[in-house]
């Protein structure tokens, strides 16, 4: 378990690392191929950097110790206290509380996609349904038309 959570605090922090980068650098460009190739480089090494190990060695000099002046002294072992804050459990709370932020949002953009598609004018084209609306929204449909441009190149192409 412990594993898995050092893996994602790497891999975490590497697409963090990555995404600011890309908002200060490339949010604002019109370079597609260059966003596309950038964003699945940041993806690939999101997943691979964290298995990567970093070790650096360090040596000390040994400190001579004189046997003879050692206090004859026994002391006994103090109980320590475990700590009062568990940095381990409140790291894991706030990655779930980010996954499910993550899910309600997910949920929310869906079910908008999802009424605008069931208040919009249809209009049927082949296999392919358009839906007419009248508000403002920001463009995702150049997903759906480049899906669509592919489809009609791969079924008109001949064999």
């Amino acid at each position: 378990m412990e594993a898995l959570l050092q893996y994602l605090i790497k891999s975490t922090a590497v697409l963090a690392l990555f995404y600011i980068c890309f908002k200060t650098l490339l949010s604002n460009k019109t370079f597609f191929t260059t966003k596309r190739i950038y964003l699945q480089l940041g993806l690939l090494s999101c997943l691979l950097l964290p298995f990567v190990v970093i070790t650096n060695y360090v040596t000390i000099d040994p400190i001579p110790l004189d046997w003879n002046n050692l206090p004859l002294s026994y002391q006994t072992a103090q109980k320590t206290n475990p700590p009062a804050w568990d940095w381990r459990l409140t790291l894991v709370q706030t990655y779930c509380v980010g996954v499910l932020f993550m899910l309600v949002r997910l949920l929310h953009q869906g079910y908008s996609v999802g009424s605008l598609i069931r208040s919009g004018v249809k209009h049927r084209d082949g296999n392919f349904t358009h839906v007419q609306v009248d508000q403002k929204v920001l463009p995702f449909s150049i997903i759906l038309s480049t899906i669509q441009t592919y489809i009609r190149q791969q079924t008109s192409t001949p064999s």
